[in-house]
């Protein structure tokens, strides 16, 4: 399993995935996109018509999150990118990670 398969908070959903499309399908749909925010791979969950896309970061997936989340992809599918929820249920934030520096001394 690869590193960002193991942190909900590093996906986001994919939902309304025709049924009838493959894992590689979907792939390679998404790479004809040309998407400006590269994510680390495509999970699709099996007779589900959602999957997941895993980043490396928390802060790839909230970038990604901001710029497509809650819209279309594509206007020719219904395919839309909504929000995870973690291993609790809860809602994942895509607020992205402020890097605060320590005060000084």
């Amino acid at each position: 399993m690869k590193p960002c398969c193991d942190d909900q908070n590093l996906s986001v959903t994919l939902s309304e995935i025709n049924p009838n499309n493959t894992a590689a399908e979907t792939k390679t749909w998404l790479a004809s996109l040309c998407l400006s925010e590269p994510f680390e791979h495509f999970k699709l969950l099996k007779d589900k018509p959602y999957g997941f896309l895993r980043f490396l970061s928390r802060e790839n997936a909230c970038k990604f999150f901001k710029k497509y989340g809650n819209s279309k992809l594509d206007e020719s599918r219904n395919t839309r990118l909504l929000g995870s929820i973690d291993w609790n249920r809860q809602p994942i934030s895509y607020d992205i990670p402020s890097h605060q520096k320590a005060p000084n001394p």
